[in-house]
Order: C-alpha cells, then sequence, then structure tokens
C-alpha cells in the first residue's frame, strides 16, 4: 500500500471506454494507493464498466482498424503529453496505448496485453512489418504485463527476442471475494441427482456461433439429458435467437453483472461452457489466451468443458476438472461429448474441482509486485 504524497501518480491510456478487465485494474490500483487519470478512446461498441478515476476524452477509433488508427494517435499525442507532464508513469492498456505514449512523452511505460491480434503473428510481409513494430515499442517500455504466461513467453521472449521485464497478472478473481465465496457466502447450490439432466452454462459474450451449434447438436441428439443455460451480452457473428428458437432445453437469462450475478449463475448448472471453436494452426492467440471463465468456473467448483490445444485445456486435463474436446464438425464434437459426460465422470470432476489450489483462480502477491514495480519506475521518473 502507498498513500499520501509518496503514492505514484500513474496515466493509463484506453483504446477503449467501458472495458471490464481494463476498469478493474484501474481500481484495483487506485484502492491500493496510486493517483490514477485516465485517458480513453471512444468506440461505436462499449461495454459499459467504466473506471472511477478522473477521466480525458482522446478521440475515437475503429474496431479491428489497427493501421488506421495512427492518425488518431498522432493527433492524441499534445493531450496525452499535457496529461503525462502530471503523472510519474504511464500505464498503456496494449501496444497502439504503448506506441501513443512512447510519441508523447518519456515518461516510463508500462504496457499490459489481453490479447494478440492476426496482425501481430501472421506469416507474411505485413506481419513481420507489424512485428518490427511491436518490437520497437515493447523495447521501449519499463515493464510488459501480460495476462496469461504463454503471451509473455511465447510472443515477447521467443517471438520478438524482448528482454524487458515482465509480469504475468491473469484475470483471476479478487482474493477477498474468493474467500467469501468458498466460505459459503451467496445463493445455494443446484443439487443434481443421478439421472437429472446436465445443466450446461454458457455465459459471457455471447458471439461463438460454433458453440451454439455444438450446443444445439447436444441438446438435440439426447432430448431430456441436456439443458443449456446462456447468459450475458448478444455479440455480432452468433445467431442466439436461432439457438433459443430451435433447440430443446434452452434458457436465456439476458445480461448480467459481474461479480454480483455470477454465484446465481454458476450455481445454478453442473458444467461450464469455456470452449473456444476449433483452433486454428496460426491461431496463437487462442493458443495462448485464457478466458475469465476458467477462473471463475474453479471459484465456484463447476466442471470445465474446454478445446484441446488451449492453455486451459493443459489445466483442465492436469487437474482432472471436466472434458476437452478435440472434434472439429459441431455435430462430431456433440457425439463426444455426449460420451465423456456421465454421471460417475461429473461426479469425479466436481470432487478434483474441491481440490483445485487457490492461487489457480485467485490472486495472490501479483498485484503487490506490480504496485512495487510501478513505484520503481516512478522513481526513476522523479529522478530524470
Amino acid at each position: 500500500m502507498t498513500n499520501g504524497l509518496n503514492s505514484p501518480r500513474v496515466l493509463a491510456l484506453l483504446s477503449v471506454a467501458g472495458q471490464p478487465r481494463l476498469a478493474k485494474r484501474i481500481d484495483v490500483l487506485e484502492a491500493m494507493g496510486c493517483r490514477v487519470h485516465a485517458g480513453l478512446f471512444r468506440r461505436e461498441r462499449e461495454r459499459g464498466r467504466m473506471p472511477q478515476c478522473e477521466l480525458t476524452e482522446l478521440g475515437r477509433i475503429e474496431d479491428f482498424r489497427y493501421l488506421s488508427r495512427i492518425p488518431t494517435l498522432w493527433r492524441a499525442r499534445a493531450t496525452v503529453s499535457r496529461l503525462a507532464g502530471q503523472c510519474d508513469v504511464i500505464y498503456a492498456f496494449g501496444p497502439d496505448m504503448a506506441l501513443l505514449a512512447s510519441l508523447a512523452t518519456s515518461k516510463p511505460i508500462i504496457m499490459e496485453i489481453g490479447d494478440v491480434v492476426t496482425m501481430q503473428v501472421r506469416g507474411d510481409l505485413l506481419g513481420a512489418a507489424y512485428r518490427r513494430l511491436d518490437r520497437w515499442i515493447a523495447r521501449r517500455c519499463g515493464l510488459i504485463v501480460t495476462t496469461t504466461p504463454r503471451f509473455l513467453s511465447e510472443h515477447f521472449r521467443r517471438w520478438l527476442g524482448v528482454d524487458t521485464p515482465g509480469l504475468v497478472l491473469e484475470n483471476k478473481v479478487e482474493a477477498r471475494w474468493a474467500e467469501s465465496v468458498r466460505a459459503g457466502d451467496g445463493p445455494p447450490r443446484r443439487r443434481r441427482g443421478p439421472g437429472d439432466p446436465v445443466r450446461i452454462g454458457y455465459f459471457g459474450l455471447l458471439g461463438c456461433q460454433w458453440a451454439m451449434d455444438t450446443l444445439h447438436e447436444l441438446a438435440l441428439a439426447n432430448p431430456g439429458r441436456f439443458e443449456i443455460i446462456l447468459a450475458g451480452k448478444e455479440w455480432p457473428g452468433a445467431d442466439l435467437k436461432r439457438l433459443l428458437a430451435t433447440t430443446p432445453g434452452t434458457e436465456y437469462r439476458g445480461p448480467y453483472r459481474s461479480p454480483e450475478d455470477l454465484p446465481g449463475l454458476y450455481g445454478s448448472v453442473d458444467m461450464a461452457w469455456v470452449c473456444y471453436p476449433p483452433i486454428a494452426d496460426g491461431d496463437w492467440n487462442l493458443k495462448w489466451a485464457r478466458p475469465n471463465r476458467f477462473y471463475e468456473s474453479c471459484l465456484f467448483r463447476v466442471p470445465i468443458i474446454s478445446r484441446a490445444g488451449s492453455s486451459d485445456a493443459e489445466d483442465v486435463t492436469r487437474l482432472g476438472i471436466g472434458a476437452v474436446i478435440d472434434r472439429v464438425d459441431p455435430r462430431e464434437a456433440a457425439v463426444q461429448l455426449a460420451g465423456m459426460i456421465t454421471d460417475e465422470s461429473l461426479a469425479a470432476w466436481t470432487d478434483s474441482m474441491e481440490r483445485v489450489p487457490r492461487s489457480v483462480y485467485s490472486y495472490t502477491d501479483e498485484f503487490d509486485r506490480l504496485l512495487s514495480e510501478i513505484c520503481r519506475l516512478a522513481r526513476t521518473s522523479s529522478r530524470a
């Protein structure tokens, strides 16, 4: 913890307003004593959770059009330079924000990476050029924070050859909240009896058509054996209305608040859908990333349905806490899943969930280490 005049002043740069992970990160930094001011860009689609700190709008950018952002970032330099003059450290969420910080100020930069986009790992000349820019940005940072170990070890260390200090800060759940949940606070959990339908929960951004097709095939081929509970935000790319209209035993509970509504959602299902669609050879983001639902499922002791080849599938197998799908066709995936889920396997997975170490899904000392790094860089800034 820090306090008073020794509190580091942090300028957070966000390429999107209302993204829950970014807001949560800023709120935690403020709770630990940092004084945070956020400069953010607006987009057409925004998810709703804003950081509870002072805000300055920097402009508007478009989704997925990474190169077209450069003129917008260039125009924001003067504002960022002015804001940086009142701060000790820049906390940039993403390489585009770290690039903006590099162009606008000489203050120490921390870059947090929550995903790796296709452009960064393409095998053509454009991908190589983008990686050269990535390398240039990363080497100008004082610290790289990644949300999965493989983003750091594979993308930055192996692909880019960058030795900038790194810290892994996964999207785990808050320690105090984890203690409360494990102590039994919250609504009672569903008690499934032998032969009762297996209730599968698909929560979050509902944008995966492959998932919906597989769940449709699963319910259709096994009448009365499976129930599908969906909750979250409809997202382009998936036809939720068609799934509900054509699939028996499905229920959509609408958008939800996190973390307030999570105990009720996870407590009402027997398994959690944490499964990516089929992963292509070059889809490194899906191979390296970890969805929030992995950590939430472990917290609430709900067995997981995962995708072979993903980071979380390794832990699902190692810990014995769920089923791992390797089929590509939705119908074949449904057959595979139906064969894996029995009363016996579900009981074994649930029992194994009780023994998952808390450090797998809950923060321990990660934020203390991040704060230590921020203070170190702030001292560097004050000496300069």
